[in-house]
């Protein structure tokens, strides 16, 4: 190898700088082409000022080669040896060449992409897979909602359960904890009153003093799943099925005086043989506290009704949920069901206020299975997602008896 290649410049990486391409002569204007540049010149684009560069048939084809990261000394050896410039002399040009080419950053020196790590979702302690907590053997995280997080977990005959929790550490401070600890007390307090229910997960254990509380598992997937993939077995009837479930969840909700508050696709969920469940009960209220401030307000964007968004970026929610909006939410579920997508798509949060506030929801005849969707249940679905929450179905007694009413048309 000559010695000129022994100088360190030579013993880095180099690539064709990402600025530039190279660019076709049929791209070129015209005067370059048929005036200036001779035929077996290169082209070469400026990408950020669209600006052209012709090079001749030697420094075309060493910035070719290095289209591709490669050791200068490997590159440059390799060009001259195949070419009759193969003497003394033609190291030295090249050399010079080779330079000039870094210097005016034609070629740059190759850094290998390194991701940087990803930053932990969750800023609060919590634990790890396979963590013994009295007598159950943590699983997989599922969810979390405001530092309580949510696990899967087996106890010493391997039955499965859920646990959510929160874990008290030396970084978190004691009001903190304190709020963790009410809010994990208040949801478990609110299931407590759906115990009867088929579609709420029972509690099977709770002490306030070891932050945990486990709950009945549930095998399942979330309504968001029918989004995201092409779930097999689903047609209009297997909707109905799911639609209606809901329907008896919401009005056993209500007939207890609560509101969920926060009905979207990942807080519903659905088994093999299509029965559902609803989950997190974190920003469920009772009826009587509906006009207290100091409630927590809160929910997915493209769930909430129109009366609950204001147009702020500083603050994107008003008031606390209702039994109308838990109506909306549910019609936004109905909606999501039968077509596989969302009554509003944007993507950015002001653009998809402005949908929510003021566009019309946009109904095809068919569902996602290319089945007709019957009149009445298009209808229905209007019926809940009125933007005037006064024209709404008012809560879940109305909800139950306007769905089977819906029924009833279509069977006769």
């Amino acid at each position: 190898m000559n010695k000129i290649l022994e100088d360190p410049i030579y013993s880095k990486k180099y690539v064709l700088s990402p600025g530039y391409k190279f660019i076709h002569k049929k791209r070129w204007d015209k005067i370059i082409a048929e005036k200036i540049a001779p035929q077996d010149s290169i082209g070469i684009l400026q990408i950020r000022k669209s600006k052209i560069f012709v090079f001749n048939v030697v420094i075309g084809a060493i910035l070719k080669l290095f289209k591709k990261p490669h050791i200068g000394s490997n590159v440059i050896n390799k060009f001259v040896l195949s070419t009759a410039l193969n003497n003394k002399n033609s190291f030295k040009k090249i050399d010079a060449l080779f330079r000039d080419l870094i210097d005016k950053k034609l070629i740059v020196e190759f850094i290998p992409y390194k991701p940087k790590p990803k930053a932990s979702k969750y800023n609060y302690p919590y634990y790890k897979r396979g963590t013994q907590l009295n007598k159950f053997k943590i699983g997989e995280k599922l969810n979390s909602h405001e530092q309580l997080h949510v696990y899967s977990a087996t106890d010493i005959k391997d039955k499965k359960y859920i646990i959510k929790s929160f874990q008290r550490h030396k970084t978190i401070s004691e009001p903190v904890q304190q709020y963790l600890s009410d809010a994990l007390y208040r949801e478990i307090t609110i299931l407590s009153f759906f115990a009867e229910s088929k579609y709420i997960n029972k509690i099977k254990s709770y002490k306030k003093e070891n932050n945990y509380a486990v709950l009945e598992y549930f095998e399942g997937k979330s309504i968001k799943h029918l989004v995201d993939t092409k779930v097999p077995g689903i047609n209009l009837k297997v909707c109905l099925h799911l639609i209606t479930q809901i329907v008896e969840a919401i009005k056993f909700i209500h007939s207890k005086n609560y509101i969920h508050g926060d009905i979207h696709d990942k807080n519903i969920l659905f088994d093999k043989k299509f029965n559902i469940q609803i989950i997190d009960f974190g920003l469920s209220m009772h009826i009587k506290e509906e006009a207290i401030e100091h409630i927590r307000k809160g929910g997915i964007h493209v769930f909430l009704p129109p009366e609950r968004i204001k147009n702020d970026i500083f603050s994107t929610i008003q008031k606390n949920p209702n039994y109308c909006s838990d109506i909306y939410q549910f019609g936004v579920i109905v909606y999501i069901i039968l077509y596989r997508k969302y009554p509003f798509v944007a993507h950015t949060w002001k653009q998809k206020t402005q949908m929510i506030l003021d566009n019309k929801i946009k109904f095809d005849s068919k569902c996602y299975t290319s089945e007709i969707i019957p009149k009445e249940i298009i209808q229905f679905i209007k019926f809940c997602m009125f933007k005037d929450p006064k024209k709404r179905i008012q809560d879940g007694k109305q909800l139950e008896k306007e769905w089977k009413n819906v029924i009833k048309q279509i069977k006769t």
